[in-house]
This record gives structure tokens, C-alpha cells and sequence, in this order.
């Protein structure tokens, strides 16, 4: 920054002989013999002050140009006897032709675990500054790192590091100590393929620890999970499955046979007809001028055959009239979307989208829960007003009706509060700025520049059109900010609040929504490593800003969508916070505990909330005391929602959810092991996502939950290293297993996604999509296998259903999702060889097409790709097959397996047998291990 200050005042003084060449130049030039006295003052003062240290910046720039950095997992379940994790290795190589040397720079990283550099470190030093983020450091003992050397660190990490998306990108160089303060991100390290991280080619690297049953993928284990049969169709006219749907053979088409919309006299339901009129292409026509035939009538009323909820719908289609009939408007909504599938469901939709042509019958339906719901969290990386709408609609089209957006955590706050504007000027923003005086650092990869997949926020009026958005889609829109945890963001941005005011020596305006004690000298460290991100309770200040939130949240909504239901967050407040606060010891006594600051913290939200008439929804562990569940008489006068996510088997907390219906809470059903959307679909280094709950969550998985009865999970799950579970063996106690006394508490299940890996539009979706249609399939649809208690009839039922779930996806359902866009993630390919010379692949959504291309062994290369007609190869040759998927549109695809195949004497295909470590992997990697792998 200093230096290219110090250029532009060089090119101020040089203007007096220098032609101006634009506008600016312009007005500079004009400029420069008036300014020239004081531009030659300020230079030579700012030179003597700095020592010309501007140079320490030009170095820092050969850093961040020429650094190739290259990490590597070199084993996981590594000790030396002091520290348990995983043995790592960062090789930085110097790639220009200067010399790095010792001096006041510094490399920043974010880094998911915590570090500690192993052995001799060569002269350089890692420091935790918060959070995941880091820096390397020389001492005086750094020796010259010449052009084309390498400095090898290596290090012990905690836990395990098994996935290449563990690591993060956007390393950079600064100058510390000196005028020059920016920061150059280290080119080696840009970019989300994240090329400077080493394959995983070992089971060392791969498996977390000896007993890690895990491995990743090969074709053929892919293709014995995944392979379903192929019927060639979409089998399910609506997804969600109906309540009860019956259909004829015969067809109308309401696009061709000028049917018309009647417009409805209940305004309430007015959008609805206009939706449907938009996406057919329908004429509305008044109700007192509509045709006798061919008309869609909308209204609410009575359901026949149906309980009395909210959702509730019939569809009734003959050749003269298709009538509409909702319990309220959702129902007619949701009665719309189901018309509009089965307008697009015919041979020739399957291909170019809705054609108009329905089959006559019946369709009544009801939801199974009140609550079905998709979480998304913008705090951790930002994600944009646009992909918010776009996944309300793909929520929509499946019936979800709640979404839960987390605006605040300790990586950045993304709502504008009118009247405390330091939370998005400072708190919204990610970037080098140690002061805290203009943004946060950066964490998760994001860049220390400005903007940032790390940067954003949502002002009044994008936060009123999403509501907005919702409400035309009957989604209710759950507003949280993480507290008294959680909120590095929230605090550090009143920190800079306070120093900006006390400049101004307003101490009342300084200190009126301070969230720290200053006294407070507690040490504490929370899971994500912040050492300061627990809101003091002790403050009245504290109090003040809440209720300022709270407040100018629901005006927000007042005018918009009222708001009812506030999130409160609660969980993972560190071990240690509050524990020395001055506020705190003069409140509680010397022997406070973390406890009772805790229960007085949920007290005070409590009488907020109840001021504002809101009901408070929150994680289940910020409602436990001492490992059990707070007496909801106790704290909340109204009713209160918990999120019961923790069902980690053998942590023993899978059956809170349970206890807490019981205590007399409303529960949804968040369960981590099915239905959070940032864990990997598979077990592969490749894939994207954290995986503390389970190493994968694939699209099955989600499909088979079983939400009336949590513990009949158990029989198909695994525990945390791949070992299969017993329900008997975990529910041994009722204290574990608690039976569910109080069904009527269980309002429903909801998915999440944490974004912490996803960084871009495309990550986003593609963590979320397909997963997300299994969820509401669980959320609107009960399944008859679910009442099976047969383990074999269970089963049985289970695959048929699954399999027409499947087939409905893959010839229907995602070309639906690519309409909004949305780019789903493609499954990889699986193959199994045959002793026929053939190949036989799945996709397990049937419908998606396969390409291949071979390369002859002995020649070495490849084909061109091709589409396979059918699911079976035919092979000619001794060769190597390369697979890959490719999306409806043909504008994607998946990543690439390879299957080498060896023809035998008798004619027979076998394949052959490479390392059991890189069959299933992508082409690079393979090619890699046959070059003996990476060095």
C-alpha cells in the first residue's frame, strides 16, 4: 500500500514535465505545482520513517509470484510420542530466479486443524493469530532460499486430514513490522481445484486411523452400491410422493386444448392461479366470464379423506376441467406444483420440459410434517441474494416450507442492522487488517483482498426481498445469529464500534452495545480455535444490542413476512469463557461456573423475546446444562423449538431428541449421520466436505432415514470408522435410547449446510442437489417400509421404492433442477467387468448418459469420448477404459474413473489389478502412481 502510494506521488511530482494522458492525469497535472512543495515533504518523511522499506514489500511480492507451495498428507494416526495426529509436509519452493531471504515477511494460511512444525524447522516459525488462521514466520537462523531450492516443513496436525478440501486455498504474503502492509496472495495457491495439495495415494492418507474401515470408492464397490435397475422412465408423476394418487390411461393436454385459468375471488390464492397461468402459457380469465369446459379452477376449502392441515390439497383432472382444492393457500400452492409435474411428465417432457399434457384422476395429499426445512449458512462463506432465490424455488418445487439462514457466526456477520451499521462495515467484510478498524481477518481460504467469497452482506432491502421471495413460495424464513458462542464477527465489530467512539470521547456511545467485559482475562479456545468469540452475559450492553437486533429484524419482516420464530443459536460455547470476567465474578462470586452465567444468559434472551412476542428456536446443546436438558418451565414461558442434531451414536447423545419432546420442547430433526449436506456423498479424498459425524452421506442415505422411529437408523448405519451399529447393543440403556413419549413434539426434520468448504455458487449446489429432493421425499412422504419391522420385508420394500425414486430422478427431477439452474452434483460411474468382454456401468440415477474413451496399453492414447448406448461396454482390446457421467443438459461431468481391462485367452474381460489404491481414482492420479507417484 505504502509503495504504490509512494509511485503515485512520484508520478504527481514527474506531471510537471510529464503530457497528461487521461482525465485523472488531467486534473493532477493541474494539481502538481501546487502540491509539489507539500508531495516532496510527505516523500522524504514517509522514506525516512519507513528506512525505505518499501524493498521488504517488493520481496514480499516475489513471494506471493514465485512460492510454489505444495502440501501433503503424509500419514494419519501418526505420534511421536508428545503429539498425536497426522504427520504433514509443506515443500515451498522458490521458482524465480532470486533469492528468498531472511526479513519482516510473514505467509498467512487458513488451516482446518491446528499445526506444529516437527524437528529442525529450517529458520521458520508457526503462530496460531485465531480461529483457522496462521502464519509462517523466518528467524534469524532462516537460511537463503536460493532460486530452485526447496524448504521442506514438517508438521503434526491434530486429529486426521483425509480429504483434500480439508485444506484451504488462498495462502498470501505480508510485510510485518513495517509501513507495508499489503498483502499478495501466493499465486501456487489460488484457485478451488486446489492443485497445491498432494493426491491421497496411500491407505496412511486416506484412512484416519487403523481401524478407519473406509476406503475410497473403487468402480466396482461404486457399482454394487449404487447399481439399481433401469426402467427406462420416470416412474413417479409428483415427487414428493402423494398421500394417494391414482391415474387413467387417458391424457388431456391443457396447453393444446385451450384451457384457461380462472381467476379465484379469494385473493389469498391470486398468485397461485397466476403462476400457474405464467408456466403453462394459460390465458386467466375472470370467474364470471369462464367457459363451462376446459377450465382450472382454484379454491380453498375442505379436503375430503384428509386431516385438517396446513398443505393439505386434492387435484382432481378430467377431460372437460381440473379442479383445485387446498386446506389454505399452501395446499393450493402445493396442488399448483403438483399439476405443473404432472404437465411435465410425459415421454416427450422427459426431453424438451412441460408439454401441457396431463393423465386424468385424482391426486389428495397432505404433508407428514409441519416442518420441512433446509438450513443454509452464509456466515462461514457468503452466498449471494440470487443463489438464495434459486434454492427457494427448487425448495418450493418440492414442497419444503421453512428456511433457516445463519447470518451470524464468527466468520462474519450478513445483515444489515440499521443503528449499528459497524456489523457489515467491519464485521460482513474479510481482509488483512490486523487493527480490526476496517474488516476481519480472513478465514476458510478466503482472500485478504476485497471482495471475497468471504465478504458480503444483506441490506434492508435485499433482506425484505428474500422474505419477499418466500412468501410468494409459502416458505417461512428462520433469521439466526449465533450467541453468546460463535460471535468473533458480532464482538470484534463493537470493538471497533468502541474504539471509533472513545476517539470521539463518547464513552456512553462507545460502550452502549460492547460485547466484552475488557477486564474479562479468560482463556478459553472454541472448536473452531477462536479465542474470543463468547459473548460476555455479564454486560448490560450486551443486552442492549440484542434486543436492537432483535427489534430491527422484526421490522424487517413486519412489513413483509411476520416474523414468529428467531434463532437464537446457543451451541459450542467454549470450555473457560466467562470464567475470569471481572463483570461476571462480581455478579456470580469467585466460584462461578460456566453454568450459571450460562442459565442467566437464556433467562435475559427469554424476557426479550417474549417483549417482542417471538418464539425462540435453538441448537440442542445451547439448551443443556451439565449434559441435560434445561427445564423449559423454568426459562421459557412460550413454546420453544429445538434443532436435535447431536445423534452421534457413540457419543451417547443420539437420543436427545427424544428426551427433549419429552421435556415438553418442539423438536425438528437435524440428525448429523443423514442430513447434513456438507458431508462428502463418499468416502474419497476428492470429494468435497467435513465428516466429524460420518464419512459420507450419500443420496440413499438421506432417502432411507427413518424419522418416526430415530433408533431404527441404527440397523443400517456405521459408527465413525465405517463399523456396522446394533440397536441393540446402543440402546442397551434407557438412558441412551430414551422411548418417545410425546410424538405430537416432533414438528418435523430439516437439513444442513454448512459452507465452510463451499466457497462458490457451484459448491454450494452441488452439495445440496440431489440431497435435497431425498429430504423432502422423507419430510412430505411416509413410506410403507417404514412400518416394517421384518428386516427383510423392510428391505424388500425399501429398494422398490428406491428404485422408483431413483428413476424418477435421473429421467425427470434433475433436468427440473437444471430449468432454475442448478448445478446437482453428477454421480461418478460405476462398473463392474464381465467375463463376457464387457463392462457394465450404473450412474445409480438412471437416466444419466455415460461416456467412455479407451487407450490401447501398449499405445498410450486416448480416443475420443463417446457416449455409451445402454449400460454395457463392449471391449475389443487389451485397454484401458475411462469413464465419466455427464449431466441432462450435456454441459457437465462428473470426474473420470479408470477401469483397466485385460482380455483373456478364452475371450473373457477381467480387470486387471493396478494397486488397489488408484482403481476408482481420477486419471490424474493414476497417472501419477504409474510415474511412482508424487514427489
Amino acid at each position: 500500500m505504502v509503495f504504490d502510494r509512494t509511485l503515485l506521488c512520484f508520478k504527481v511530482v514527474l506531471f510537471q514535465r510529464v503530457a497528461p494522458t487521461s482525465g485523472v492525469d488531467i486534473i493532477m497535472h493541474q494539481m502538481a505545482p501546487s502540491v509539489l512543495p507539500l508531495t516532496i515533504t510527505w516523500l522524504l518523511s514517509l522514506m525516512l520513517q519507513n528506512g525505505f522499506s518499501c524493498e521488504v514489500d517488493r520481496s514480499v511480492r516475489y513471494i506471493a509470484d514465485y512460492l510454489k507451495v505444495k502440501y501433503e498428507v503424509l500419514e494419519n494416526g501418526y505420534s511421536d510420542g508428545t503429539t498425536s495426529g497426522y504427520l504433514g509436509r509443506m515443500n515451498l519452493t522458490n521458482s524465480g530466479n532470486e533469492a528468498i531471504r531472511s526479513g519482516n515477511w510473514a505467509v498467512y494460511f487458513s488451516h482446518t486443524r491446528t499445526i506444529r512444525l516437527r524437528g529442525n524447522s529450517s529458520g521458520v516459525t508457526v503462530h496460531h493469530y485465531n480461529g483457522l488462521l496462521y502464519w509462517l514466520q523466518p528467524t534469524d537462523q532462516f537460511s537463503d532460499l536460493l532460486s530452485g531450492q526447496t524448504l521442506t516443513l514438517t508438521f503434526i496436525g491434530s486429529d486426521w486430514m483425509v480429504a483434500r478440501t480439508d485444506s484451504l486455498p488462498n495462502w498470501y504474503a505480508v510485510s510485518r513490522g513495517t509501513g507495508c502492509t499489503d498483502a499478495y496472495v501466493i499465486r501456487s495457491t489460488i484457485g478451488e481445484t486446489l492443485d497445491y495439495v498432494a493426491p491421497f495415494l496411500t491407505e496412511k492418507q486416506w484412512k484416519r486411523r487403523k481401524e478407519d474401515r473406509y476406503d475410497p470408492l473403487t468402480p466396482l464397490a461404486r457399482y454394487d452400491a449404487d447399481n439399481v435397475n433401469d426402467v427406462g422412465m420416470a416412474v413417479r408423476k409428483i415427487l414428493p410422493t402423494p398421500k394417494s394418487a391414482s391415474y387413467q390411461p387417458t391424457t388431456v393436454n391443457l396447453m393444446t386444448s385451450n384451457f384457461v385459468v380462472v381467476a379465484p375471488d379469494d385473493p389469498s390464492i391470486v398468485k397461485e392461479a397466476q403462476l400457474l397461468s405464467a408456466k403453462l402459457g394459460l390465458l386467466m380469465v375472470p370467474s364470471n366470464v369462464a367457459p363451462g369446459r376446459n377450465f382450472i379452477s382454484l379454491r380453498i376449502g375442505s379436503v375430503p379423506d384428509l386431516p385438517a392441515k396446513a398443505g393439505s390439497y386434492s387435484l382432481e383432472i378430467s377431460s372437460a376441467s381440473v379442479n383445485i382444492t387446498g386446506f389454505d393457500p399452501s395446499g393450493v400452492f402445493y396442488a399448483v406444483q403438483s399439476l405443473l409435474s404432472l404437465a411435465d411428465s410425459s415421454a416427450a417432457a422427459a426431453a424438451t420440459g412441460p408439454d401441457g399434457e396431463v393423465p386424468l384422476g385424482s391426486v389428495h395429499d397432505s404433508p407428514r410434517f409441519e416442518h420441512r426445512g433446509q438450513h443454509i449458512d452464509v456466515s462461514r462463506n457468503f452466498h449471494s441474494v440470487d443463489d438464495l432465490k434459486r434454492l427457494m424455488d427448487a425448495m418450493a418445487l418440492y414442497k419444503l416450507n421453512r428456511l433457516h439462514i445463519h447470518l451470524g457466526d464468527d466468520e462474519g456477520w450478513r445483515l444489515e442492522i440499521p443503528g449499528i451499521l459497524e456489523l457489515t462495515q467491519i464485521g460482513s467484510r474479510r481482509c488483512h487488517d490486523t487493527t480490526g478498524d476496517e474488516c476481519i481477518m480472513p478465514q476458510l481460504g478466503s482472500s485478504p483482498h476485497l471482495p471475497n467469497t468471504g465478504s458480503g452482506y444483506y441490506s434492508v432491502g435485499d433482506y425484505k426481498s428474500i422474505l419477499s421471495y418466500a412468501n410468494d413460495r409459502h416458505i417461512v424464513v428462520i433469521p439466526e445469529f449465533d450467541m453468546p458462542g460463535h460471535s468473533h464477527a458480532a464482538i470484534r465489530s463493537m470493538l471497533a464500534r468502541y474504539r471509533k467512539y472513545m476517539t470521539k470521547n463518547d464513552t456512553d456511545g462507545a460502550e452502549r452495545y460492547l460485547l466484552t467485559d475488557l477486564q474479562d482475562t479468560s482463556s478459553y479456545q472454541s472448536v473452531q480455535y477462536f479465542t474470543d468469540n463468547a459473548i460476555n452475559p455479564c454486560v448490560n450492553s450486551t443486552y442492549k444490542f440484542i434486543e436492537k437486533v432483535m427489534s430491527e429484524v422484526k421490522k424487517m419482516h413486519d412489513a413483509v413476512q411476520p416474523l414468529l420464530l428467531y434463532h437464537i443459536g446457543g451451541d459450542e460455547v467454549a470450555a473457560g469463557a466467562w470464567l475470569n470476567s471481572s463483570k461476571c465474578r462480581a455478579q456470580f462470586g469467585e466460584n462461578i461456573t460456566q453454568g450459571q452465567v450460562k442459565r442467566y444468559f437464556l433467562s435475559r434472551i427469554n424476557e426479550i423475546l417474549g417483549g417482542l412476542n417471538l418464539t425462540a428456536v435453538a441448537w440442542e446443546d445451547g439448551l443443556t446444562l451439565d449434559q441435560k436438558v434445561v427445564d423449559r418451565t423454568e426459562l421459557f414461558s412460550a413454546d420453544t423449538w429445538v434443532n436435535a442434531w447431536d445423534n452421534v451414536w457413540e457419543w451417547g447423545t443420539g437420543g436427545r431428541a427424544y428426551a427433549f419432546a419429552n421435556a415438553g420442547y418442539k423438536v425438528i430433526l437435524n440428525h448429523a449421520t443423514h442430513l447434513f449436506f456438507d458431508f462428502p456423498p463418499e468416502p474419497d479424498p476428492e470429494e468435497r466436505g467435513y465428516y466429524w459425524a460420518t464419512r459420507r452421506i450419500p443420496l440413499r442415505k438421506t432417502f432411507a432415514y427413518s424419522p418416526d422411529d430415530v433408533y431404527a437408523n441404527l440397523d443400517a448405519d456405521v459408527d465413525l470408522m465405517g463399523r456396522a451399529l446394533n440397536r441393540s447393543a446402543v440402546c442397551a440403556t434407557n438412558a441412551t435410547c430414551p422411548s418417545l413419549e410425546k410424538p405430537s413434539n416432533i414438528l418435523g426434520m430439516q437439513a444442513q449446510a454448512w459452507s465452510e468448504t463451499m466457497r462458490t455458487s457451484d459448491e454450494l449446489d452441488s452439495m445440496i442437489f440431489p440431497r435435497l429432493l431425498a429430504l423432502a421425499e422423507r419430510a412430505w412422504h411416509r413410506a410403507d417400509w417404514e412400518d416394517s419391522r421384518d428386516p427383510t420385508e423392510r428391505k424388500a420394500k425399501q429398494q422398490a421404492d428406491w428404485e422408483a425414486f431413483a428413476n424418477t430422478l435421473g429421467y425427470k427431477e434433475l433436468r427440473r433442477l437444471e430449468d432454475i439452474p442448478i448445478k446437482y452434483r453428477i454421480p461418478l460411474v460405476g462398473a463392474r467387468t464381465g467375463s463376457d468382454s464387457t463392462i457394465r456401468v450404473t450412474t445409480g440415477l438412471p437416466g444419466l448418459p455415460v461416456e467412455y474413451r479407451e487407450s490401447k496399453q501398449q499405445q498410450q492414447q486416448w480416443t475420443e469420448w463417446k457416449t455409451l448406448e445402454g449400460s454395457v461396454l463392449k471391449v475389443n482390446f487389451s485397454e484401458t477404459i475411462e469413464l465419466r457421467t455427464r449431466s441432462v443438459d450435456g454441459k457437465r461431468r462428473s470426474r473420470s474413473i479408470i477401469v483397466p481391462v485385460q482380455i483373456e485367452a478364452s475371450g473373457g474381460a477381467r480387470a486387471a489389478r493396478p494397486p488397489s489404491t488408484v482403481e476408482g481414482f481420477s486419471l490424474t492420479a493414476f497417472v501419477l502412481l504409474l510415474l511412482l507417484g508424487w514427489r
